[in-house]
């Protein structure tokens, strides 16, 4: 169902302008190791797309809806860091069950 709401928001991004819901569903199937190649490129192009709007603020704007939108760019990085990160655990992980069961063989 996740990955459904994913392709969707995708394919009509007027529905999520802030990235919002992309980037929590794009979360919640990096938590499920489920479609982490969607989840991935889901993370990386909110991340970008915020990155990119950043360029055109000025003091001028709004500083509730600058301090808002900051907040999300560093929650979609902490959440994109957080993802790399628990994969290299899980693959170190596997990678130590892989030996140990190696070992025992011999």
């Amino acid at each position: 169902m996740l990955t459904a709401v994913l392709t969707s928001v995708q394919k009509n991004p007027d529905d999520d302008p802030c990235s919002c819901i992309s980037n929590d569903v794009a979360y919640y199937l990096a938590d499920a190791d489920v479609e982490l190649p969607l989840a991935d490129k889901t993370a990386r192009q909110d991340v970008e797309q915020t990155s990119r709007e950043t360029r055109s603020w000025t003091l001028e704007d709004n500083s509730m809806l600058l301090r808002n939108r900051s907040l999300d760019l560093f929650n979609y990085w902490i959440r994109w860091a957080g993802f790399y990160s628990a994969r290299i655990i899980w693959m170190r992980r596997s990678l130590y069950q892989r030996c140990m069961a190696q070992q025992s063989i011999l």
